[in-house]
């Protein structure tokens, strides 16, 4: 409301790209494979205006079986725009509806809104003003807050609609393998049981807190070892089972100890339930259900509440809580794509920079791209930053091979090495970089000239890498990366916007390996690489399911 009232033309469509959009349709509609459903106009009950419906995620219209709610982009409402001589109306009927032109002129706006935002950002804690902050359901859902944390969602809503109609059902069938009403009612009582996650890691972890009681004391990792090696004893377990379990202890013992050092664990305190895991995870469970049609408000409520009890029984406090709930998140959820990511993940964990600066000696490292830019201009490529919602800190992002995201039309990703990134043009603001940034696998490097005078160089003897590039223009480019370019017309088998890669525990992978001949990429002739000069922009991202 305030860019439409504040701002010139190009004000409403920037808000509406970086922000969640859907479009109401029936249902049956929705249902009907191989159909695309077309923009259907309403009349303004006040202007007498016909106009096409839009909503964002903070005013979705009242839950109804028979209603769904697609996601939609600026860029696809532009391509699905009827002709005629229709308006856009985004939230209708709340105080902060507006009304904005559809000419072809608005549209060619609103598609460059769309490719300038890259989509809503990430990390954003988002509070509804019309729904509970406290009180038994509010706290329920606070519990799963994590995820619309993640996903810049108001977390104390439970919408009509989480990521879409279409996608809602796809996570529920991925992650769950739930496809009906039928099979939905049966996975929350699972998740209030804690039966999901860590079902390896609770017997070490409950040996530890049974042997600390009876000692007094934090045990020592051989008197934990000995304990645990007594309960697998006791359960007759197998080879496999007693080298995974005892393999947990230091791993365990090495999050822990992170934790403390980045504050999520005071210093006597120790992780003794992943239980918070499933707990959070029913109040994404009953978002999805919601917004693929298959639960009702009422039991959605209902599951929340029961989440909220059994979280408030297991742990005093939201620390702990939080400490359990991504305790679990790292042992059960992540596995490094390649071992690359796996060196980096536990160098970052012994603290040891030198390692993880290592390692990215000897990698290709890839700088993402909207495809519009390059193919607007082929000879200038932009280095965009990208805004850190924890510490409010800009940096410049890189990614590793195997934490490209999943392949999409509209990105291209330039291959580079350290060498090349240490003799960029680094003199301006921001000076951090940020390698797999958000990932356990993330290595944050300041780039001031002192840090990077202590960079290694590139280990060109153990991979097949091409000579880093000659020192370019002072334009604000040392040189010219070569680049990895999406397949640009047809996408893979199985590739669609929006889609979630599934770990084998069926939950939500961060970005996985996807470059390469096999994902239809191929390298392409060597651009010039520029610092962005204007606003950060975001490399694609994946909405992180349930």
């Amino acid at each position: 409301m305030e860019a439409a009232h504040g701002g010139g033309r190009d004000a409403v469509p920037a808000v509406l790209a970086g922000v969640r959009v859907f479009r109401p349709l029936p249902r049956l509609v929705a249902d009907t494979s191989g159909v695309t459903a077309p923009l259907a106009p309403v009349r303004d009950p006040v202007t007498g205006k016909r106009t096409i419906v839009v909503h964002t995620v903070g005013s979705l219209p009242p839950w109804h079986p028979e209603q769904a709610l697609r996601a939609v982009t600026l860029t696809e409402l532009a391509a699905l725009w009827p002709s005629g001589r229709y308006r856009l109306a985004v939230n209708p009927g709340t105080p902060w509806a507006v009304t904005v032109g559809a000419m072809p002129t608005d549209r060619a706006r609103w598609r460059r809104a769309d490719a300038a935002a890259g989509g809503p950002p990430r990390g954003l804690p988002l509070t509804h003003v019309g729904r509970p902050s406290e009180g038994a359901l509010a706290h329920g859902l606070a519990c799963g807050a994590h995820l619309p944390l993640h996903n810049s969602l108001p977390w104390n809503d439970l919408a009509t609609s989480y990521f879409g109609y279409d996608e809602d059902i796809d996570t529920l069938r991925s992650t769950w393998r739930v496809t009906d009403r039928a099979g939905f009612t049966e996975v929350p009582a699972d998740l209030h049981g804690a039966r999901f996650g860590g079902w390896k890691e609770t017997p070490a972890l409950t040996a530890r807190a049974e042997l600390a009681g009876r000692l007094g004391r934090e045990p020592s990792p051989g008197e934990w070892q000995r304990v645990v090696g007594q309960v697998l004893d006791r359960r007759r377990a197998d080879v496999g089972l007693r080298a995974e379990v005892h393999g947990l202890v230091p791993r365990i013992a090495g999050y822990e100890a992170a934790f403390r050092r980045d504050g999520v664990l005071g210093a006597e305190q120790r992780v003794d339930s992943l239980a918070a895991f499933d707990y959070g995870r029913v109040i994404s469970l009953v978002r999805l259900g919601l917004g693929a049609r298959l639960c009702d408000p009422g039991r959605a409520e209902e599951a929340v509440l029961a989440a909220g009890r059994l979280g408030r029984a297991a742990y005093g406090s939201w620390q702990s809580f939080s400490a359990a709930y991504a305790l679990t998140r790292v042992l059960v959820n992540w596995t490094p794509p390649t071992p690359i990511e796996r060196e980096l993940y536990e160098a970052g964990l012994r603290g040891d920079t030198a390692a993880q600066l290592r390692v990215l000696a000897g990698e290709e490292l890839y700088v993402g791209q909207h495809r519009h830019e390059v193919d607007a201009d082929p000879d200038r490529n932009t280095w965009h930053t990208q805004r850190d919602p924890a510490g409010d800190r800009l940096y410049r992002p890189l990614l590793t091979r195997g934490m490209l995201p999943p392949w999409h039309p509209d990105w291209v990703f330039h291959a580079v090495d350290l060498d090349w990134v240490a003799r960029f043009d680094w003199s301006g603001p921001p000076r951090l970089l940020a390698v797999n940034g958000g990932s356990p696998a993330a290595v944050i490097l300041p780039t001031a000239p002192e840090h990077r005078a202590v960079w290694p160089p590139p280990r060109r003897g153990e991979r097949p890498h091409r000579q880093p590039p000659a020192a370019g223009p002072a334009h604000r480019a040392a040189a010219r990366p070569a680049r990895l370019r999406a397949g640009l017309r047809r996408p893979l088998p199985g590739a669609r916007r929006g889609a979630v890669e599934r770990d084998g525990h069926g939950l939500p992978r961060l970005p996985g390996r996807t470059a390469g001949p096999e994902a239809g990429l191929g390298t392409h002739r060597p651009r010039r690489l520029a610092a962005a000069d204007h606003g950060p922009a975001r490399l694609p991202q994946q909405p992180c399911g349930a």
